[in-house]
């Protein structure tokens, strides 16, 4: 196993309802249109609730998706989330 950054493609979406396709708060087809519910903010630069396509080259933000790894046209085979606690020397006072 190894560990890298892909960047932060999930602030964007901070603090947006979620979204589904008979679903949205927000009145934005994008659950639909991108195939997957997810915390859309006038859609997307993640979904990683996204249809898996199993390609990689894909139509503009649909799929599994990360903006700041390989843009909204290349889609994940999978993903997997690790939470890991923060170090001490991370901590703000």
């Amino acid at each position: 196993m190894f560990f890298f950054s892909i960047g932060d493609s999930l602030l964007y979406h901070s603090n947006k309802p979620f979204s589904t396709k008979d679903f949205s708060i927000i009145g934005l087809s994008c659950a639909v249109d991108h195939e997957g519910a997810w915390w859309y903010n006038h859609c997307l630069r993640s979904n990683l609730n996204g249809f898996n396509y199993r390609q990689r080259s894909i139509s503009n933000g649909k799929g599994i998706v990360w903006e700041t790894w390989r843009g909204l046209r290349h889609s994940l085979l999978a993903t997997q989330l690790a939470i890991y606690p923060n170090s001490e020397s991370n901590l703000v006072a």
